[in-house]
């Protein structure tokens, strides 16, 4: 059996510790392989560990990989859905949905506008004191509506669209907008 390039997997072997020795499970593809930094850095590709196959290495595919190198479709790689707007970012924090202040620096910075109502079939209010460009993507990162925003308080109606989730960016902040 050939393995996997290891410019692009890695072959991962399970330790024994005191509580038993590790191992995938069916069901754990996809799963996750985190880094010092607790950053994920692999995804669960395939692989030989199992109850009774405690020797055998895992394949976790590299998310560098993943990113903009796995395919030539946009809607297979994670570059198109994790910097839409082509930041350069190379990593990604993620946060605990239980630690409340994370939770209230995440809010702080979402709320420098607010769009009203929400959801719409369409139109609708976005407020903010600041001025700047108003831009609408829809869930492929298309650019799907754009403006000038100079009053503090703009109304936009959307040309006909598919109803679904948006998202607006303004001033470096997003909101998101479901049209239904």
């Amino acid at each position: 059996m050939s393995g996997p390039d290891n410019s692009t997997h890695w072959l991962v072997y399970w330790n024994q510790t005191e509580n038993g020795h590790g191992i995938t499970a069916g069901g754990s593809s996809g799963s996750p392989i985190f880094n010092q930094n607790k950053l994920i850095v692999g995804h669960l590709t395939g692989g030989g560990s199992y109850c009774n196959m405690l020797n055998e290495p895992d394949v976790y595919g590299k998310v560098w990989h993943a990113w903009d190198q796995i395919d030539t479709t946009p809607e297979k790689q994670l570059k198109p859905w994790l910097d839409s707007l082509n930041t350069g970012v190379t990593t990604l924090n993620g946060r605990y949905c239980n630690d409340d202040t994370t939770s209230i620096v995440h809010n702080q910075l979402m709320n420098h506008f607010d769009v009203y109502p929400n959801p719409t079939k369409g139109r609708f209010n976005l407020l903010s004191e600041d001025h700047g460009t108003v831009m609408v993507y829809n869930m492929l990162s298309e650019l799907v509506y754009r403006i000038e925003k100079r009053e503090n308080s703009t109304m936009i109606e959307l040309p006909k669209r598919t109803p679904g989730i948006y998202f607006i960016h303004f001033n470096n902040n997003i909101k998101k907008l479901i049209l239904h």
